[in-house]
C-alpha cells in the first residue's frame, strides 16, 4: 500500500462528500471566505514565522505565555493527537489554545475523501474498472501515489467531460502522459498534453509506444489499437499567465487539426501560477467547456492570487503559501511511524540558519540538499550534507559548538513550533480554494468541490471541477 493508507480501528472508513456550487451560493461563500481570512489573519504572526528562523529571530517567544506553559511540557505522541484534532494533555489548557486548535480543524473544507478507499483498490489502483481492458503496461514507470491518483482522476474527469459533451482532452502540464494514457486507452477519450520540458515529453512518446505495442500484442490488432485508441498527442509548449484564450488555437491545430473543436481542461498537479491560468483559460476561452483541476505548490504563485473580486483586496505571504503545501496526516504518520526524534531535523535547519546568516547572510533561507533523518543522526553528521551544494566557509568546528548544542536541546520547541504552523495549512488552503470557486462562479459557472484522493496518499487532494452551461 501506498505511503501508509491504513483503515482505522473501531469500524467503517468516514466518508467525505463532493460539494456543489451554484450562483446562489456565492453570498454564502463569501461570508464563509471573510471568516477564515479573519481567523488568518489573528494568526499571522505564527503564519509568517518560518521555522527555520526559530533561533534566529527567537520564535519562541511570539507564542502566548499561556500556551507555553502546556506546551513546554509536550511529547511526539500528544503533538500527533494535536494535530490530529484529539488534544489531550496532562495541565489544563488555556481556552484560547483549545479553541486555536478546534477552529483549525472546523474552518476548513474537509479533506475526507468521498471513496471508501478498499485493500483491494490501494493495492491495485483501480485500474480494473475502466470502460476498456487494460494491459500491465500502464502500471510501469508509476509510483503507488502516481497510480492512485490518476485511476481516480481519471474516471471521475470522463463522466464530467461526458456529460459536458466533449471527447477531447488537453492535460495540462501533462509531464510524461500517465494520466493521458489512461483517459486514452481507459477511457477512449482523444488527448493532447502540454508541457514545457521537452525530455518529459520525449518519455511520454516512449511510453505511449510502449503501451500501444502492448496492446497490439495481447489484445488488439494493430489497425484497432491505432483507429479506435489514438495514442495522445505530446506538446512541448510553456503555458504561462500571459497565455491568451486564443493560443489554444495552436494545440487544437496540431493535435486535432481542427481550430473549432471544442474540449475539456484537466490538470494534475499543477504547479504555482498553472493552476490559476487554467481557470483563467477556461472562462476566456469559448472552445473550452470543461474543466477538472487539481493544484499544487501554492509557494510556486506568483501572481494569480487572488483571481475572484471577492478577494480582491486579500493577500497571502509566501510563507502562508508554503504552509499550506504541507500535510498533516503524512507529517503525523512520519513522527509515530518512523521515529519519534524526527521532529529535531527543524532544530538542526534552524541551527544552520544561524551559521549561515552569520558567516553568509546573502544564502540566507537558500534550498539546501536534502538530508533524510536516521535516528542518532547528529548535527556534525547533518550540516556538511545539507551544505553540500552551497559554497561556503562556515568552520567545520562550529558544528560542535556549544552555541550548537544549546540550540538543539530546544528541539521539542521547535517540533511545537513547527506543528503548530501546521495546523494553519488546510485553512489557507481552503482560501485559496474559495478564491478559484467563486472565480468560476462570478463568471457564471457551477463548480464542484471534490476531496477525491486519500490524503495519506496525495496531500493535495481535492478537485475542483466545473463545465459550461449550455445555452
Amino acid at each position: 500500500m501506498p505511503h501508509s493508507f491504513k483503515r482505522p480501528p473501531g469500524g467503517p472508513m468516514p466518508v467525505g462528500r463532493k460539494l456543489h456550487f451554484t450562483v446562489d451560493d456565492l453570498p454564502m461563500l463569501r461570508r464563509y471566505s471573510k471568516m477564515l481570512c479573519d481567523f488568518l489573519g489573528e494568526f499571522q504572526w505564527l503564519i509568517d514565522a518560518f521555522v527555520l528562523d526559530f533561533f534566529l529571530k527567537n520564535h519562541w517567544e511570539l507564542v502566548p505565555e499561556t500556551w507555553t506553559t502546556v506546551l513546554e511540557h509536550i511529547s511526539i505522541p500528544q503533538i500527533a493527537d494535536f494535530l490530529n484534532g484529539r488534544p489531550r494533555f496532562r495541565k489544563v489548557s488555556p481556552l484560547s489554545f483549545l479553541c486555536f486548535l478546534k477552529l483549525c480543524k472546523t474552518l476548513p473544507l474537509s479533506r475526507q475523501s468521498i471513496f471508501v478507499a478498499e485493500p483491494v483498490e490501494m493495492d491495485n489502483y483501480a485500474f480494473e474498472d475502466t470502460k476498456y481492458p487494460l494491459t500491465s503496461a500502464f502500471k510501469r514507470h508509476m509510483k503507488g501515489k502516481k497510480r492512485h491518483e490518476i485511476g481516480r482522476l481519471a474516471k471521475m474527469a470522463t463522466g464530467l467531460f461526458e456529460n459536458a459533451r466533449v471527447r477531447h482532452v488537453l492535460d495540462v502540464g501533462g509531464g510524461q502522459g500517465h494520466l493521458s494514457r489512461l483517459l486514452c486507452f481507459g477511457y477512449g477519450m482523444q488527448v493532447a498534453t502540454l508541457d514545457a520540458e521537452g525530455i518529459l515529453v520525449e518519455k511520454a512518446q516512449v511510453f505511449d509506444n510502449k503501451v500501444t505495442r502492448d496492446f497490439g500484442r495481447l489484445k488488439y490488432r494493430e489497425k484497432v489499437v491505432k483507429d479506435v485508441f489514438r495514442p495522445p498527442v505530446h506538446l512541448e509548449r510553456l503555458i504561462g499567465v500571459s497565455t491568451a484564450a486564443e493560443d489554444v488555437e495552436y494545440v487544437t491545430k496540431h493535435a486535432w487539426e481542427d481550430t473549432d473543436i471544442n474540449f475539456g481542461l484537466i490538470g494534475l498537479h499543477t504547479c504555482g501560477d498553472l493552476g490559476p491560468t487554467m481557470f483563467r483559460l477556461f472562462a476566456e476561452s469559448s472552445q473550452v467547456k470543461a474543466l477538472v483541476s487539481v493544484g499544487c505548490c501554492y509557494h510556486k504563485m506568483h501572481h494569480l492570487y487572488p483571481l475572484s473580486a471577492a478577494l480582491s483586496s486579500q493577500t497571502l505571504s509566501y510563507e502562508a503559501k508554503e504552509v499550506a503545501c504541507h500535510s498533516i496526516e503524512i507529517y503525523v504518520t512520519k513522527l509515530l511511524e518512523e521515529s519519534l526524534f524526527k521532529g529535531q531535523i527543524h532544530s538542526f535547519r534552524a541551527a544552520l540558519e544561524v551559521l549561515i546568516d552569520r558567516h553568509h547572510p546573502e544564502l540566507k533561507h537558500t534550498s539546501l540538499s536534502t538530508v533524510k533523518f536516521v535516528e542518532g543522526m547528529t548535527f556534525e553528521d547533518y550540516a556538511p550534507r545539507a551544505l553540500k551544494r552551497v559554497q561556503h566557509n562556515i568552520p567545520v568546528e562550529l558544528f560542535s559548538s556549544q552555541e550548537i548544542r544549546d540550540y538543539l536541546s530546544q528541539w521539542m520547541r521547535v517540533a511545537t513550533f513547527f506543528a503548530l504552523r501546521l495546523c494553519i495549512a488546510p485553512t489557507i488552503e481552503s482560501i485559496l480554494h474559495m478564491d478559484r470557486v467563486m472565480y468560476l462562479l462570478e463568471a457564471g459557472h457551477e463548480v464542484d468541490y471534490i476531496p477525491l484522493f486519500e490524503p495519506t496518499v496525495s496531500p493535495r487532494c481535492h478537485v475542483i471541477a466545473a463545465t459550461k452551461r449550455k445555452i
